[in-house]
């Protein structure tokens, strides 16, 4: 792993960060009609993992685990998991010495965005339906 893993970790996350916050704030009240707030939980300056923590109404509470790894050269893998959920992996390969270091992180939170907004969903029908047996019973 390259000495500038680190700071790429730390740059990829920040630009990650606020591409979910912008694609929630645009997708959840056309989706669901209310907003789902989400928030980075910071980890120590030179991790490659950060987690975010997705609330909404109700005391719906929902955590996004992303961890990063340093493939070799340009590239990274960027792991999601929700909760307890099944794991994706997306590919970032940064520009060469050509373009911004970040010009396309913007593009992939997006991608990464409406993937975790599904898979969100489906963690908080699991929920509600769980919640739901629990009150008819």
């Amino acid at each position: 792993m390259s000495d500038r893993s680190p700071h790429s970790f730390r740059q990829i996350a920040d630009v990650l960060g606020e591409s979910l916050k912008t694609a929630f704030d645009e997708v959840c009240p056309e989706r669901y009609g209310t907003i789902l707030n989400i928030r980075r939980i910071d980890e120590p300056l030179n991790s490659s993992a950060v987690s975010f923590e997705v609330v909404g109404a109700g005391q719906v509470s929902l955590q996004i685990d992303v961890t990063m790894s340093h493939v070799g050269g340009n590239v990274y893998d960027i792991i999601t998991q929700v909760e307890d959920g099944p794991e994706r992996c997306f590919t970032y390969s940064e520009p060469g010495a050509s373009g911004s270091s970040l010009s396309i992180a913007p593009y992939l939170g997006r991608k990464i965005a409406r993937h975790l907004l599904d898979e969100v969903e489906q963690q908080l029908g699991r929920a509600l339906l769980r919640n739901q047996r629990v009150l008819d019973a």
